[in-house]
């Protein structure tokens, strides 16, 4: 089985690195519990082998710094009414992206911010599922930003993936293993009361809440 190695700094011109949030904007206990159970590994292998495959020798995001979020959600089609027209939208996912400069103390860096709104994201979903969707929203952002790169080679280069690499880590992953933004923090949630009236509770350690959930 090939390894691979996720992109942190491999030369002295640019940097990338990757996190993943769970939108849980409804701020209720059962939306934690929702979230894709996939180790952390499988989006970084993903940007990893795009980068070795296509980004490096078309030399596109080989300098600078990316700081590249992965924002995952349920779609609702009557909430989610709104969206980015691009070739990889259905009818049960929709994709978007978009690229901000940021200067923080003096360091600067690319903030890539990719949404990622299907119904097969949930606490159910597979590492082979999770792995398609995830490359589609690195496809997103590619074809948005740079005109170097075409569908058609993204399209071929995804059969390429290497499934039997992604399927190797354990699944469910553990919470450790998942890395989301503000695991190691607290969390406060609305519960709605007899009355339907909105209760804020909490706050609620996240890792004890998701861990005492699942057992782990």
């Amino acid at each position: 089985m090939a390894e691979y190695t996720y992109i942190k700094q491999t030369n002295r011109m640019y940097q990338v690195d990757i996190l993943r949030v769970w939108d849980d904007s409804e701020k209720v206990i059962e939306q934690l519990y929702k979230r894709p159970r996939i180790n952390y590994r499988v989006s970084e292998y993903i940007f990893d082998f795009i980068n070795e495959k296509l980004l490096a020798p078309k030399k596109v995001m080989q300098k600078g710094h990316y700081l590249i979020c992965l924002s995952f959600s349920l779609y609702n089609p009557a909430v989610h009414k709104f969206y980015e027209d691009n070739p990889y939208n259905t009818n049960i996912t929709k994709l978007s992206s978009c690229i901000t400069n940021r200067t923080i103390k003096e360091q600067k860096y690319k903030e890539v911010f990719i949404t990622g709104r299907s119904v097969l994201f949930t606490e159910k979903i597979t590492p082979k599922e999770y792995a398609s969707l995830i490359y589609d929203m690195y496809a997103t952002f590619l074809l948005n930003q740079f005109r170097k790169i075409t569908r058609q080679e993204l399209d071929s280069l995804k059969k390429e993936l290497d499934y039997t690499y992604i399927e190797s880590f354990e699944y469910p992953a553990s919470f450790k293993d998942q890395e989301y933004i503000n695991d190691d923090g607290i969390i406060h949630y609305k519960w709605y009361n007899a009355n339907n009236e909105i209760i804020e509770i909490g706050p609620f350690n996240v890792e004890e809440l998701y861990s005492k959930h699942f057992g782990k």
